[in-house]
């Protein structure tokens, strides 16, 4: 199978160069009896050679000519030496017959007596030799015949095989060739995929050099060919279907059904050695084939052939003597064995009883021994030991004996120092274990006790000061831990320290104050810390920025041997508070501190200036109102009296808050107005004098505004008093600082005898408050301003970005979350209307809060396997479904389209659920009648879609049918039965002439017949 270009141009050496010739197997060995050797299987031919004196020049040749039906075989080209002279330059011819040619040298025109042996490779050529059995081997020199004995050739029988795998040299001893062949036997093939693995070390593929052909194998009986032949290598490497991956090739071959008829495939590549092999060395490789589950597996090596050389195969051993200086045997020793030529670690040798080991099964090549176990208590070597070709002995064994030194022995010691206050809290252990390190390993670990002395001292005796390396161990020590203790190691002695047991105590603050209702409550407040009743440390201030506590940590928890008791008490707080420390140093500390709110009482009397009710004006009873005054806000009512001479004319309320909200209350009264009487309120006193025609207006502003929620409130306001409906005075400012409350005073109580009404309006409006006036008694006038805080709503709507549920994903409802300023505020649950529409609205939402506009902005809760998206507020919601493919196949049934009726391409259309899915698709034979729609949707409204295709035009004497069980291989088939023909057998013609000739006659005689009986009747 290999052929060699070379063509034979020689003058020759005369006479009988060529003494005698033999032939052996492959690897130099006799054939064992019965033997045989099938097509192309190489084989050596030896020769035994001797010159003429004084004959042979630079140039001569001698040529060798091969019996018809034997080839040449790698290698094309050897040398013979002598010693490293070279006496002739061998070339293989692969001419018909083949031939050997040897160029002599000047060596061989310069030296006398030359003789010796050579060999060269052949094989049987399996297309020209036809028959088995032995044939005879001869080289013809010179005109003469030179028998080198029989080979026993046995024609092989081919046997189709659903993977083969071949490997030979090419004439480059470091490059060879592989032929894989695939289905012989033609079969389907499902999934088809090929992987072939060079196992080899350094060997690479030349990957310009693959060929992928295809076509459908025949079977010569001997031999197959690959029919009709066609080279898919282009376009598989235009489909990424070849792909090199280091040591690795895979290859998808893919499916191919049963109307595609070439389905057998060759694959032919080369292979690069990254150095030079020698004679005998193996190259293997193997390769594995899936196809519709199905699995193949072949592997293949060939031989590195040589010619004129002496290799010899797998047969060498090499042997070591591993011994002391002094020559004792030592075991235990263990070598890596790297061949040199391709770093390849082929074995390893370990030194037995006697200091012996070995490995076989090696090339004749150059090794080197690396060493990487030494003998228990003896130095490793530091460098490799060579092994040359030359080394290897008659017996194919190198030999050595390698000496290894013993490693020296080294003490090491050490002492244990405690810093513990010479065991103050009785800490320290009675032993301690002392770990020795080699190498950061643990070796020796013995207990350490104080000797009588009370020194804690340790030693290692006997330590190697090498490791099987040869480097110089470094020794640490290090110790079990001691409960308590800190231990620091310096060099090989070891202190142990031990920091005395600490604690923390922990203090809180608890105020039981009405929440601070009369505002006493200090910004901060101090505390001290005592252990065993003596201060420890400074005063720590506690407040609402350390959240009122405080910890003090890494205190000691004993003094001398005993435990600390530790209290923690309350620097003077004041202000009334009263303090209380509960808790202990182990559960933390609360100091308690008490307030009973502030309460204050309000007493008042009437006086009547009306000179002892001269006139009998004075009522029986009068209305006192104590009003309410909390910091800096409005004036209210808070009870009114009803007081009489009964009472004194004197009214009181008694334990009256002193604060609210930790503001001050300040306590007022006012008197209903009495018919006739001016009023004059002092403290808490009221004076009623009677001057005839005088009386009293007092007007109150109230706010009814959320307390000012909208920020929308003035500063001041003015007030206008009308006298039946006529202005009486100036126009008069209400302030937050007079209470927002004014009375006039001294004004006429009649005109013209009749009594005037008083009323009081107040000037302009205020924006976007109304106002309202209570002035059923004009001595307690109150003007209202009401203000109802601006409301506002957010809507918003779901958008669903999920191809109309197609997958079923959507939730029958989801929950929007609404935010203030940031913060959760309400939540509302959303569903779809009756137009599927997903909306929702948060209405009547205070505008403002604190004179500032709120900010709202909207969440929603999680939805699984959605993507959350906002604008405004609008809801986005995307989900993206999931996709599929369909592929859709056309079968020919129609006896390989015997009636030539099938049409060069046909359309098919793809269905989803019944309708029309895209354009409709052309299947032809260079896309094997098939294709496949990609990126499918897998479902709609949640339900799997069924996918159909069907033919679009009705092809004529076909019938269709349709295999969907599986939309990812849709099959449609066309079946047409072709028509039988029927021609007339030769002696059915010739029964129709004789019946024509009889009927023809018997018409004549018919004819005749009438004519005489018109004769007759005329």
């Amino acid at each position: 199978m290999l052929q060699f270009g070379n063509t034979v141009r020689a003058a020759e050496v005369p006479g009988n160069v060529i003494t005698k010739a033999w032939i052996t197997d492959a690897d130099g060995n006799a054939f064992k009896e019965g033997a045989a050797i099938g097509p192309w299987q190489p084989f050596r031919v030896y020769a035994e050679y001797k010159l003429p004196d004084n004959t042979v020049k630079a140039g001569d040749t001698t040529t060798m000519t091969l019996p018809i039906g034997f080839r040449t075989s790698a290698p094309e080209n050897f040398e013979i030496k002598d010693g490293d002279n070279i006496i002739a330059k061998g070339t293989l011819y692969s001419e018909k017959p083949g031939k050997i040619v040897l160029t002599y040298t000047k060596y061989a025109e310069e030296h006398s007596g030359v003789h010796g042996s050579f060999y060269f490779n052949i094989d049987v050529n399996g297309d020209e030799q036809s028959e088995s059995g032995k044939i005879p081997v001869t080289l013809t020199v010179n005109g003469k015949a030179i028998p080198a004995g029989e080979v026993n050739f046995k024609k092989s029988q081919w046997v189709n095989q659903p993977l083969r795998k071949v490997g030979w040299m090419l004439g480059d001893k470091t490059r060879g060739k592989y032929d894989i062949r695939v289905n012989e036997s033609n079969d389907i093939l499902v999934n088809a995929k090929l992987v072939d693995t060079l196992e080899s070390p350094s060997v690479e593929y030349v990957e310009d050099s693959i060929r992928v052909l295809q076509g459908k194998w025949k079977n010569l009986g001997s031999t197959e060919v690959l029919k009709p032949e066609k080279d898919v290598t282009a376009k598989f490497k235009s489909e990424n279907r070849i792909k090199f991956e280091g040591n690795r090739l895979t290859i998808d071959i893919g499916n191919l059904p049963e109307e595609v008829e070439t389905r057998g495939f060759q694959i032919l590549y080369e292979v690069k050695l990254k150095y030079e092999p020698i004679a005998g060395e193996e190259i293997h490789n193997k390769v594995d084939l899936t196809t519709g589950g199905d699995d193949s597996h072949k592997t293949s090596f060939y031989k590195i052939r040589d010619a004129g050389g002496v290799g010899e195969g797998y047969v060498y051993k090499i042997r070591v003597n591993k011994t002391g200086q002094d020559g004792a045997p030592l075991a235990g020793a263990e070598f890596d064995v790297i061949r040199v030529r391709n770093k390849q670690k082929v074995g390893t040798i370990k030194s037995g009883t006697g200091g012996k080991g070995e490995i076989g099964k090696l090339l004749r090549d150059t090794y080197k021994l690396v060493e990487t176990k030494a003998p228990e208590g003896y130095m490793p070597l530091t460098e490799p030991i060579m092994i040359e070709p030359a080394d290897f002995g008659t017996n194919k064994i190198a030999e050595r004996t390698i000496e290894n030194k013993k490693n020296p022995k080294i003490n090491i010691c050490g002492e244990k120092t405690w810093d513990d206050a010479n065991n103050q809290d009785k800490k320290r252990p009675e032993k301690i274990t002392v770990i020795l390190l080699a190498n950061g390993e643990p070796i020796q670990n013995p207990d350490v006790k104080p000797d009588e002395n009370g020194k804690w001292k340790y030693g290692f005796k006997n330590l190697p000061k090498y490791d099987n390396k040869g480097k110089e161990i470094q020794y640490t020590v290090k110790e079990e831990p001691v409960e308590g203790y800190k231990s620091k190691i310096d060099g090989y002695n070891i202190t142990n320290s031990y920091k005395p047991e600490e604690t923390s105590v922990k203090v809180t603050k608890k105020w039981e104050d009405a929440g601070n209702q009369d505002g006493k409550r200090p910004e901060n407040i101090k505390v001290q810390l005592y252990g065993n009743d003596k201060k420890v440390e400074g005063e720590v201030t506690l407040n609402e920025g350390n959240g009122w506590t405080h910890t003090w940590t890494k205190l000691p928890k004993n003094a001398a041997g005993t435990p600390i008791k530790y209290e923690v008490k309350e620097v003077n707080v004041g202000n009334g508070y009263k303090s209380v420390v509960t808790g202990s140093a182990e559960n933390g500390f609360t100091v308690i501190n008490t307030r009973e709110p502030g309460k204050t009482d309000v007493e008042g009397k009437k006086t009547w200036d009306d000179k002892g009710n001269q006139d009998g004006k004075r009522p029986t009873e009068i209305k006192i109102n104590l009003m309410k005054k909390v910091g800096d806000g409005p004036v209210v009512k808070n009870e009114t009296k009803t007081v009489t001479a009964s009472d004194g004319w004197q009214w009181s309320w008694k334990d009256l808050p002193e604060y609210e909200g930790g503001k001050k209350i300040t306590y007022s009264i006012t008197e209903d107005a009495v018919a006739e009487y001016t009023t004059k309120v002092d403290g808490y006193n009221v004076t009623n004098s009677y001057t005839p025609g005088k009386t009293s207006v007092t007007v109150t502003k109230s706010w009814d505004d959320a307390n000012n929620q909208d920020g929308k409130r003035p500063d001041t306001i003015k007030v206008q008093l009308y006298g039946d409906g006529v202005k009486v005075g100036g126009e008069v400012e209400l302030k937050k600082a007079t209470g927002r409350t004014h009375t006039w005073n001294d004004l006429p109580e009649k005109k013209a005898g009749k009594t005037i009404k008083y009323t009081v309006k107040e000037v302009g409006t205020v924006e976007g408050y109304e106002t309202s006036y209570n002035d059923a008694n004009h001595g307690n006038i109150i003007i209202t301003n009401k203000h109802a805080p601006e409301k506002t709503k957010v809507e918003g709507e779901k958008t669903w970005d999920d191809a109309d549920d197609q997958d079923g994903k959507r939730p029958e409802e989801i929950t929007v979350n609404l935010l203030k300023n940031g913060a959760k505020f309400k939540s509302v649950t959303v569903k779809p209307d009756a137009d599927g529409n997903w909306k929702y609205e948060f209405t009547d939402l205070d505008k403002y809060e604190n004179g500032e506009e709120i900010k709202y902005t909207v969440t929603e809760d999680t939805v699984k396997d959605y993507n959350f998206s906002s604008e405004g507020y609008n809801i986005k919601n995307s989900y993206t479904p999931k996709e599929t493919s369909v592929t859709v196949t056309k079968r020919w049934n129609d006896s390989n389209d015997k009636d030539k009726l099938r049409p060069e391409s046909i359309k098919v259309q793809l269905y989803a659920n019944g309708e029309k899915k895209g354009e409709a698709v052309e299947l032809k034979a260079d896309s094997n009648w098939s294709h496949t729609w990609n990126n499918l949707p897998e479902k709609a409204k949640g339900k799997d879609i069924k996918y159909t295709v069907k033919e679009v035009d009705k092809l004529k004497g076909y019938t269709v049918s349709v295999d969907d069980k599986d939309h990812g291989n849709i099959i449609i088939t066309n079946t047409h039965t072709p028509k039988e023909i029927t021609h007339p057998k030769t002696g059915d013609i010739n029964k129709l002439i004789t019946y024509a000739m009889m009927l023809f006659a018997s018409l004549i005689v018919l004819m005749g017949m009438i004519v005489s009986r018109i004769r007759v009747a005329n």
